[in-house]
């Protein structure tokens, strides 16, 4: 991790950065404008992607947030070179400096806390550093200053760059999911609010042993201040120096895709964040779970016709699914949409849900999504769906990439079967 002695967080330099991204991205994006998409990305980012992780990197912040999400999502189509740069904005980015840092924190806290000054981890919206109380290890987690502040202008300089790059069709209407991340960027950017999705998570969880949830330290809490259990183990980030056996592999993949079945069938409440360094692996294959800012509570209504799109790919369902497309407005009822070709792809993304062992690590459904791609942004008419999709996709788009990286083999739909017989819906699987 690289110190840094403060942020960029007044509007115009902000809005600068944005802008000199955007420019020389769209440039490059622009020269290979009738490439495939995989192509016009890799071109656009992979030139710029030192200048991508130092401009964002000291901008923090939901700016930051974006450039993580680049990392995961679009990395894997990113030369080695590249993709080694942009990791730099996950977990082990910049950070502030502590005598920055600790204006956030109250007075009281410092007295009675003994904080190390170097963080633990830093990334987009705030810090962790060790604290020690009462003989107990503590991981305090600390907002940066302005974060929150600068969230509604970092939005309207994310709707700037995604216009310049001109990658979204025109004809598609994000407004309402531009207003879901800005919602989200302020739930995650209050603390009290995940203090509580916390503990609910650790109730929901007390009869899975195999996830751990750590305890809150609520008197050394605030908003801006959140101080939880040291879970001592393993960042995710770390997967490739573990030397884990194939069966360790298939283990933790099964449980973790568990869970994202628990959150969507039976929690009915989704932490919807998966990103690397949101998980600790713990001995005996324990999940140690640390991040809980973007958890959502989707409308019944809601979840439930997501919950059918599942089971209809995983039943290969074709009316099932195409009906509820429909319904739940993904699809437009006023325009014409290639449903073969929108078949094709529902298939590629249903492929690990059918009968027997999938093989995550030999997944090329990735790969196929982007090659399909600009097909699919031509041939596929998109409605105007619930803005509660944005965050339910990136928990199982997220979900996907952790079990690639794993390397996991195991039965997907048998699982799905298991979270479902718990309401006793398991003959909703054929």
């Amino acid at each position: 991790m690289k110190k840094i002695n403060k942020i960029k967080n007044k509007f115009i330099s902000r809005q600068m950065g944005v802008a000199k991204l955007a420019l020389k991205m769209g440039k490059d994006v622009w020269s290979k404008r009738n490439e495939d998409l995989k192509n016009k990305l890799s071109g656009g980012i992979a030139p710029h992607v030192e200048l991508i992780a130092n401009e964002l990197g000291v901008m923090k912040g939901s700016l930051m947030k974006a450039g993580q999400l680049l990392s995961t999502y679009a990395g894997a189509f990113l030369p080695p070179e590249a993709q080694k740069v942009l990791k730099q904005l996950e977990n082990q980015s910049y950070y502030l400096d502590w005598e920055q840092v600790k204006t956030q924190v109250p007075i009281d806290f410092l007295d009675r806390l003994e904080i190390e000054e170097e963080p633990i981890a830093a990334a987009s919206l705030g810090q962790v550093h060790l604290a020690t109380y009462e003989n107990a290890r503590y991981a305090m987690k600390i907002q940066y200053k302005g974060v929150r502040k600068a969230i509604k202008n970092d939005v309207k300089a994310l709707k700037m760059l995604m216009k310049i790059l001109n990658v979204i069709p025109k004809e598609v209407d994000l407004r309402e999911i531009y207003e879901e991340i800005e919602d989200m960027l302020f739930l995650e950017t209050n603390y009290i609010e995940e203090a509580k999705s916390i503990n609910k998570f650790k109730e929901l969880l007390k009869d899975y042993p195999q996830f751990k949830v750590p305890d809150i330290l609520e008197e050394f809490s605030n908003e801006k201040v959140l101080t939880m259990e040291y879970l001592d183990g393993h960042s995710l980030r770390e997967l490739e120096n573990l030397n884990l056996s194939q069966d360790d592999r298939n283990e933790l993949g099964r449980e973790f895709m568990r869970l994202m079945f628990l959150e969507l069938f039976h929690f009915k409440k989704v932490q919807t964040d998966v990103h690397m360094g949101n998980y600790i692996l713990l001995p005996n294959n324990q999940w140690g779970l640390i991040d809980f800012g973007a958890s959502k509570t989707p409308p019944d209504s809601f979840l439930k016709g997501y919950q059918t799109l599942i089971i209809a790919c995983a039943n290969l369902d074709r009316k099932l699914f195409f009906q509820n497309l429909y319904d739940m407005d993904y699809l437009s009822k006023n325009k014409q949409t290639n449903e073969d070709f929108f078949w094709e792809y529902a298939r590629i993304i249903a492929a690990p849900f059918q009968d027997g062992v999938y093989d995550w690590g030999g997944s090329n459904v990735a790969d196929k999504v982007m090659e399909m791609a600009p097909r699919l942004m031509k041939e596929v008419a998109v409605g105007n769906p619930s803005r509660h999709t944005i965050f339910l996709d990136r928990k199982i788009g997220g979900v996907f990439f952790v079990l690639q990286k794993l390397e996991a083999c195991f039965d997907v739909r048998s699982l799905l079967k298991e979270v479902l017989e718990i309401s006793g819906e398991s003959d909703l699987i054929k």
